[in-house]
């Protein structure tokens, strides 16, 4: 990294002190990419749900390094067992992480993408559409695309019922995101009429 001398002039006028900058530089290298470890994040998740309670709700933050929202559904399979039915709300599913579901015991699933997530020519081009497509077909997973900006997943286990919100794509994401997430089955079935609706549209 190299620093330049800058030269910083106050203007004086009219009485307010200004800062006036006629030009700065400062060489940088670029930040090292943060690479998301899906392994790592549920063992974070896993440790912080160590005393888990239903009966209580849980709010969490998560920066680049920390866990996404499918190490919630990674959580739930490791605790409860094979999940019945999700549902799952996103703006696009990145590659590796659909791959990942196919590998978790999800018996029926559901998802509602954004229209951009089936139309971008960059997505296209990178194969996350397709991916997702033909794994969905492998499965015998239904999706639908919508003007979706929305962040829900519902997943009913024998059991239980878990529905967790928040800002989180399922995807890999560098960005702090937030989420609520809680065993509640009247919650799991409001949502639920709303994914069964959309499905029929």
């Amino acid at each position: 990294m190299n620093d330049f001398d800058f030269d910083f002039e106050f203007d004086f006028g009219g009485g307010v002190n200004e800062l006036d900058i006629n030009a700065i530089c400062k060489e940088m290298t670029q930040s090292e990419r943060i690479v998301f470890d899906l392994a790592q994040g549920t063992r974070q998740l896993k440790y912080l749900l160590r005393d888990f309670d239903e009966n209580k709700d849980y709010r969490f933050l998560s920066n680049g390094k920390g866990f996404s929202s499918i190490n919630f559904i990674d959580w739930v399979c490791s605790s409860f067992g094979e999940i019945e039915q999700l549902y799952c709300s996103t703006l696009g599913v990145g590659k590796k992480h659909i791959l990942h579901l196919s590998e978790l015991p999800i018996k029926h699933a559901h998802f509602v993408v954004g229209n951009i997530f089936e139309e971008s020519k960059i997505i296209q081009e990178y194969g996350y559409y397709s991916t997702f497509v033909n794994i969905c077909r492998e499965k015998g997973w239904t999706f639908s695309a919508a003007k979706n900006h929305s962040k829900i997943l519902l997943m009913k286990t024998k059991q239980k019922f878990f529905v967790l919100e928040g800002s989180g794509n399922l995807n890999e994401n560098p960005k702090i995101e937030q989420f609520c997430f809680m065993c509640d089955k009247s919650l799991y079935l409001w949502y639920e009429k709303f994914f069964k609706a959309l499905k029929q549209c």
